[in-house]
């Protein structure tokens, strides 16, 4: 049997015909990884047609093991056919570290990604929010950081909090989110209620964004 590693070669190299024989070779006789990838194949097309049913198929295999990947990929699939089940593989990816995961988890909790309107209202929570949003932000998810900052702006999932805001867009602002430094500029040029106006900490975070414009 061929190795990972020659498939791996031929996926790199574009061969994606021989990467999916190899692959699919390898999936078959057990490899957890190997049947994550072949999902993700049979979703993109690449070397075989896409069939959304087989890439379900191969992802449940991977996930059941436990391979977070492919929990992430086969939840977001099922999100839009059985949201239920898309919710539960992607908390599942969510419980074994994935920031991806936990911020979809939490975009769905605090409405940013909508499920069909049936469900929506079953799925809004701005604690759960708060809570997977702030494990992607330790994960380095400077996005995660801005939408905390936002709830606490806004006093989603619980009391408005500009200490606390300020203090999660300059996270994600410092990680080089230009959304968050696009706020902090305009924030202590203005002044917002309960933040007074500081033209030297608006001129820093505007350099911030020339920089990062430049870059």
């Amino acid at each position: 049997m061929s190795t990972f590693k020659e498939a791996d070669a031929a996926y790199e190299s574009g061969d994606y015909k021989s990467a999916f024989s190899i692959f699919l070779a390898l999936a078959e006789a057990g490899n957890v990884r190997a049947q994550s990838i072949v999902g993700g194949m049979y979703s993109l097309g690449q070397g075989t047609s896409v069939d959304f049913e087989k890439a379900i198929y191969w992802y449940s295999l991977a996930a059941k093991a436990g391979y977070s990947i492919a929990q992430n990929n086969l939840g977001m699939i099922l999100l839009c056919r059985d949201p239920q089940e898309g919710i539960h593989w992607l908390l599942s990816a969510a419980e074994h570290g994935s920031p991806f995961a936990q911020q979809v988890l939490a975009d769905i909790y605090s409405g940013q990604l909508n499920l069909p309107e049936r469900f929506q209202s079953q799925h809004e929570d701005y604690t759960k929010a708060l809570n997977w949003y702030l494990q992607a932000g330790e994960n380095n998810s400077s996005y995660a950081y801005h939408r905390v900052g936002e709830m606490y702006l806004e006093g989603q999932g619980g009391d408005r909090d500009i200490a606390k805001a300020i203090l999660y867009f300059t996270q994600a602002a410092e990680a080089g989110r230009k959304s968050s430094q696009e706020f902090l500029e305009r924030a202590y040029r203005e002044g917002l209620p309960g933040l007074e106006s500081d033209e030297e900490k608006a001129n820093y975070w505007a350099s911030r964004l020339q920089s990062l414009e430049n870059e």
